[in-house]
Formats: structure tokens, C-alpha cells, sequence
């Protein structure tokens, strides 16, 4: 690397690897300084090459919606459409993952509406480009699934996501991490409809497969635990929440392993890997310890 110019693209992917390998680990703020320092070389450079800038772009906005910035992660999601339609049209597969991206932050911001509009258009471009079996139709149906279970139209939803599982099904057998997402929104919908004792069946088997495939530690294993806290919580059955809130933390924090539910991490380990599943997690344990300190003075 010492030989190199400082603007050279082996340096400009050298430190976009360092991003990936900073967001696999959970640690965000980290990830977008080296996209960043990547997106700088890509700039500088006298002709510049838009795929390489389009996946940089894609990476940043990623980052951003994981810090809950989705001001920049839309805007940032919409420079990613607009270079890769002008590179490769309009019903080219990466539209369709541009649609995907703006929709799913849309629907963090509970603007279902414009969230829907993108995962149509995704769907739309999708069943035009690939064969009807391929998964990201099947990530479409999920997608759509959701926005139908958050405005409450639940048999719409079951049925979305019972298509999602079974081109999953079909495609990757059991165990599996999309499989493991199809059983967790599954589980969420019928936490919604106070269906627990499904709930849990469902959420218990998406754990199962995340932890299978990614250990103790991930963003997908910390939200499986964060939903049964949830759910536990509706319940009114605050150890379970509280046991599943701090394996949710645990799951966050790459150094930080301690399950006592009475145990926290330093503000600068929460400061530093700090998501919106962090902050959903803390927010929950908070909840449990008062209502199960309240309900032991009743």
C-alpha cells in the first residue's frame, strides 16, 4: 500500500473493505469514516467510475439508516437510483434494490404509503428481471407483508409473508437466515393479533437459525431477542423480557458479554456501536425493570 498513490482505486477499495468489515461488526461510526475516505478517492479521481461510486454511495446510506439518519440515508439512496438509471435503465436489478432500500426507510419513518410505492416498484421491476422463484421476489413479498401488518391489514399480511416463505422454502431449505426472517415477521404479526403462544413459536425458530448461523453476537440475533422482550413485555412477563433485552444488548456490543439483566455497558462501548436496536433494547430492559418493580408494590 506504501507504493501507491494516495488516490489509487486499490486504496479507495482497501479502505471500503475496512467499511464492510466495521458494519459486519456492528460498529457503524467506524464503517462510515472508511466509506467516506473511500468515496473521497472515488471523487478525486479524473474519470470516475460510476459503479464504484453507486456501491459506496449504497454503503454510506446503509450506515446512515442504521444510525437512524434517514434524512441522509434517502437522499443518499436516491444518488445511488440516479447514477445506476443512468448506467443501466430503469428496469435494470439494481432499481429495483434502490426501491427496496428507500422503502424500508420510509417505513421507519411510518410513512407507509411512500413505503409501499418503492416496494411495489421494486417488486414490479423484479418480476420483470428475474425468474419467478428467485429470492429477492420473495424479500419483495416480505417487505410488502410488513407495510400491510403495520396498517393492520393482517390477512394480507399472513398471505405476503406465506408466499415470501415458501419461495425461501424452495430456494434454501430450513436453516437458513431468510428463513429465519420470514418465521421472525411472522412471529411479530402474530404478537400484533395477541396470537403469543404463536408468537413465540415463530420467534424461538428464527432465533434458532440466527444464532445457528451467526453465534451470539449480530444485528439479526440482537433483534430476534429485542422482539420476544417485546412480546414478553405485552405479556406482562417481565423476567423474560428483561433476559431477552440483554441478550439483545449483548448481541450489539462485540465486547460487552455479561447476561446479569442487572449488568450495562459503559456509555462509551453504547456511544460507539450505538443503532436504533441498541437504543430499542435499553429503551425496552428501562420499561420491564419499572413495570416489574411496579407489579411486586401492588
Amino acid at each position: 500500500m506504501q507504493y501507491l498513490e494516495p488516490n489509487h482505486n486499490l486504496i479507495a477499495a482497501y479502505y471500503g473493505s475496512l467499511g464492510i468489515n466495521f458494519w459486519q461488526k456492528s460498529n457503524f461510526i467506524k464503517a462510515l469514516d472508511y466509506y467516506q475516505k473511500s468515496l473521497s478517492i472515488i471523487q478525486s479521481q479524473s474519470e470516475i467510475n460510476q459503479h464504484y461510486l453507486a456501491a459506496t454511495y449504497n454503503n454510506m446510506a446503509l450506515v446512515y439508516r442504521e444510525l437512524g439518519d434517514y434524512h441522509n440515508a434517502i437522499n443518499t439512496h436516491k444518488k445511488v437510483l440516479a447514477l445506476n438509471k443512468e448506467k443501466y435503465g430503469s428496469e435494470h436489478y439494481t432499481a429495483s434494490q434502490s426501491y427496496n432500500n428507500l422503502g424500508v426507510i420510509y417505513e421507519h419513518l411510518n410513512d407507509f404509503k411512500k413505503a409501499m410505492e418503492n416496494y411495489r416498484k421494486s417488486l414490479e421491476i423484479k418480476l420483470k428481471v428475474f425468474e419467478q422463484d428467485h429470492p429477492a421476489i420473495a424479500t419483495s413479498y416480505n417487505n410488502i407483508g410488513i407495510i400491510y401488518k403495520n396498517i393492520e391489514e393482517y390477512d394480507k399480511a399472513l398471505e405476503c409473508y406465506q408466499k415470501a416463505l415458501k419461495l425461501r422454502l424452495n430456494k434454501f431449505g430450513f436453516n437458513h437466515q431468510e428463513i429465519a426472517m420470514s418465521y421472525s415477521n411472522m412471529g411479530i404479526l402474530y404478537g400484533s393479533m395477541k396470537d403469543y403462544k404463536s408468537a413465540y413459536l415463530y420467534l424461538n425458530k428464527s432465533l434458532s437459525i440466527y444464532s445457528s448461523v451467526y453465534g451470539g453476537q449480530s444485528i439479526d440475533v440482537a433483534y430476534c431477542n429485542n422482539r420476544i422482550g417485546t412480546t414478553a413485555l405485552d405479556e406482562r412477563d417481565f423476567e423474560k423480557a428483561l433476559q431477552h433485552f440483554q441478550l439483545s444488548i449483548v448481541g450489539m456490543i462485540g465486547d460487552f458479554n455479561n447476561k446479569n439483566i442487572y449488568s450495562n455497558p459503559s456509555l462509551h462501548k453504547t456511544s460507539t456501536n450505538f443503532s436504533p436496536i441498541l437504543l430499542k433494547a435499553i429503551e425496552g430492559k428501562a420499561h420491564a425493570l419499572s413495570k416489574k418493580w411496579r407489579s411486586s408494590k401492588e
